[in-house]
């Protein structure tokens, strides 16, 4: 399982969210989706196919917010991925799954173009980080539930490089590494981990070496799915530019992948034990191979201990506290509303006193204005 997983915050939508989704298209398409479902179907079948490739673009907005994805319909996924996976209901067998390091690059050229491109250095100041942040997280987890933004703010707190804030490339780095990480890299690593306490063998990488030959500016780093290059063994094939060390790394590569298919271990083939080169990942020590050209003399230098922990930890434990908050509201004569049972939780679960000033500041500096 390759730069994603069933976790990830696009990959599945509600049942409702789907009939919603699906009437926006016959709209858009000319059929009146206040029909009966047999009228709007037998409709939608006389439209040319091309229509819909170019009308489901409408749907959804913002980045990474595909249109029509699997739907939690209670018949045929009767649960969320993560209820599956969290009451141990997935079928028990080996897994091997990662990332790679600049996952976020790829879509950002085609999402925010003006500010990321492949003819230029892609540099950013400080203002520019702010607003474009906001665009990337205007939603949470999708679309159309927006975030607020107190929670904006939050990632932008998170993906601040605090020694160096106003560095463009530091800034620059930081929203691709946001992008990468929410859509990304932390589903694969919450997945890894959930399936691990269930006692299942699984093995995690982190691909990070970039290609001599890369078609994209050195900026985008290593891009969502680069290594898909080395695992089919294009260095390989003669005419391609490739160096005698990535030669060397994608069949090393090959080997890897072909011993999980064959044997559930990457490290073993049929007949072959006692290679520990690459070590299981297990909630309690989070080992992961980090693959480049290192790994070719001595993969054990090459492993590491946890893929973004932190990172991971604020998107899902931290923000999702965030985003529940409803923030105080005051009436034209400054009187306090209630607020929701469900903010009050969230801010106790929280156990922060200052995250509660911040939303009630935020609120009761108006009133102190008039």
């Amino acid at each position: 399982m390759q730069s994603a997983s069933p976790l990830a915050p696009w990959a599945t939508i509600s049942l409702t969210e789907g009939i919603r989704r699906s009437k926006l298209l016959a709209k858009k398409l000319g059929c009146d989706p206040e029909n009966q479902d047999r009228a709007v179907l037998d409709c939608l079948r006389k439209v040319p196919a091309k229509a819909f490739t170019q009308k489901e673009s409408e749907i959804t907005e913002g980045y990474a917010q595909f249109p029509f994805v699997p739907v939690v319909d209670g018949t045929f996924l009767t649960k969320s991925p993560q209820e599956y996976l969290a009451e141990g209901n997935f079928k028990k067998i080996p897994l091997l799954m990662g990332s790679n390091t600049n996952e976020g690059t790829w879509l950002l050229v085609y999402q925010e173009p003006a500010l990321f491109n492949i003819n230029t250095s892609s540099l950013i100041n400080s203002e520019k980080h702010s607003h474009v942040m906001d665009r990337l997280f205007r939603y949470h987890p999708q679309w159309p539930v927006e975030l607020g933004q107190v929670a904006k703010d939050a990632v932008k707190f998170q993906y601040t490089d605090w020694v160096h804030p106003h560095d463009q490339v530091a800034l620059r780095e930081e929203v691709e590494q946001a992008v990468g990480d929410f859509h990304f890299v932390c589903g694969v690593v919450d997945m890894a981990t959930t399936v691990a306490a269930h006692g299942q063998d699984v093995y995690m990488y982190r691909f990070s070496h970039r290609m001599s030959n890369h078609p994209w500016p050195p900026w985008m780093g290593v891009l969502h799915g680069d290594e898909i290059f080395f695992v089919f063994g294009r260095p390989l094939v003669g005419h391609l530019d490739f160096s005698r060390e990535e030669k060397k790394l994608s069949r090393k590569m090959m080997k890897y992948w072909a011993n999980f298919a064959k044997t559930g271990n990457p490290n073993n083939g049929p007949g072959e034990t006692n290679k520990e080169e690459w070590p299981r990942y297990a909630p309690e020590r989070l080992k992961f191979l980090d693959i480049t050209t290192d790994i070719i003399q001595d993969a054990g230098s090459s492993v590491g201990v946890g893929v973004k922990p932190q990172q991971c930890a604020f998107w899902g434990k931290h923000l999702p506290i965030l985003a529940s908050i409803e923030r105080p509201t005051y009436n034209s004569n400054c009187t306090r509303s209630s607020p929701s049972k469900s903010g009050a939780k969230s801010l106790t679960s929280m156990g922060s006193l200052s995250s509660s000033l911040v939303v009630l500041t935020a609120s009761m500096s108006w009133c102190f204005l008039l």
